[in-house]
Parts: structure tokens; C-alpha cells; sequence
């Protein structure tokens, strides 16, 4: 992976957000067809300050007449070398718990980046105002595609190279995924690793 390869984490930058080599990839999007509207409570933007002080900001935007939202993702807020943002396209799907579908577009451009990945987390608005976002586990998409559930390929790391990390693509069509996580509790599908887990809030002004 890049960077979302850049939707924030893993100690590089993540959704979005999320760092290279922590999520699995999906050659395919989840099923257009089931997108939902998107909740009002979700537009707008959000934040979250990190421990060296530096804050990541999100702000969902509408489209027009589309189930389709726009997410400005920008990283290094108050950094000494400033802020840097990506923009991904983005809709919501309802599979029991409210899944997120995200794909990096090329800045400036609507169009997307070439051979992109897309992203899947589950996301909720907390009854604290809170919005939360869980990214899926790659060891358990490993063990999909290696136990023949989900077709597509495992790359195991390699140590001696500048991938220390194991890639997991599923090349599984976009409804056969969306029945992989209906059928699974969603405490299985996200990642327990706490680095994954992206709580924000609503923004202030700085």
C-alpha cells in the first residue's frame, strides 16, 4: 500500500484514515446499489488532537443529487511543518452496522487515483456526539482469503525489504464482501488494535 494509503495510522498517516500495510485492500467497492443516504449527523467536520499535540481534522461534504460524499482528510494541523490533505470519495452502506466505502482521489481532479484500493471501516455516531471509526482487521481478512472464504491474495512481509508487513487484497466482488460482513459479528471484522480505533469530535476553531 501507499499512503491511505492515507486515511491515518499505524504510526503513518491514516479515515479516514489509515496507513499503508494496516487494512486489508478491496479491488472492489461495496455494492453502489445499497448505499444510503448519509446521515446528516455525519456531514460536517471533525477532529482529533494526538499526542505530540499535532490534530487531524475530517469533514464529510454532499453532492448534489448522490449517495456519494466527498472526505477532506488534512493531517499535521499545528505540525511544525504544516498541515498536508488528501480527498477520498466516499459513500455509506447499511449491513447491519453502518460501513464506510473509501476510495483516494486524485487532488484537484474528479477522477479517481489509477489502481486505487478501496477501504472499508464501520463508523458510528456515538449518543455522546462523539464519532467513532473502526478499521477492519487484516489478520482476519488473511484468514478469509487464505481459508477460502474471500477470494484474493495474501503477500507475506518481508523483513528484509521496506514492506515489514503482510498485504492482504481481496479480489471478492463488492456483494460477496458485503455478505461476508453481514454474516459476521462486527466485533470479529474490526481490528482490536486501540492505534485503529478513531474517535472525534465536532470542530472547534483553532
Amino acid at each position: 500500500m501507499g499512503t491511505l494509503r492515507t486515511i491515518v495510522i499505524c504510526g503513518c498517516v491514516c479515515v479516514l484514515m489509515v496507513s499503508a500495510g494496516c487494512l486489508p485492500e478491496f479491488e472492489n467497492p461495496l455494492p453502489e446499489s445499497r448505499a444510503e443516504e448519509v446521515s446528516g449527523e455525519l456531514l460536517g467536520c471533525w477532529w482529533r488532537t494526538l499526542e505530540d499535540g499535532t490534530v487531524q481534522q475530517v469533514s464529510f461534504l454532499p453532492r448534489a443529487e448522490s449517495k456519494k460524499f466527498d472526505a477532506v482528510f488534512a493531517f499535521g494541523i499545528k505540525s511544525k511543518d504544516g498541515a498536508a490533505v488528501d480527498m477520498f470519495e466516499v459513500y455509506s452502506v447499511d449491513l447491519g452496522e453502518s460501513f464506510l466505502c473509501a476510495q483516494k482521489q486524485v487532488m484537484g481532479e474528479r477522477r479517481m487515483e489509477e489502481e486505487q484500493p478501496y477501504f472499508i471501516m464501520n463508523y458510528e455516531v456515538r449518543e455522546d456526539g462523539r464519532l467513532e471509526i473502526r478499521m477492519l482487521s487484516l489478520e482476519k481478512f488473511k484468514a478469509a482469503v487464505e481459508g477460502g472464504e474471500l477470494a484474493g491474495t495474501v503477500k507475506e512481509k518481508d523483513e528484509s525489504s521496506r514492506r515489514p508487513w503482510d498485504v492482504v487484497e481481496v479480489s471478492a466482488s463488492g456483494e460477496e464482501v458485503a455478505e461476508y460482513i453481514e454474516k459476521t459479528p462486527v466485533s470479529e471484522l474490526v481490528t482490536d488494535d486501540e492505534d485503529l480505533l478513531l474517535v472525534f469530535e465536532r470542530t472547534p476553531g483553532f
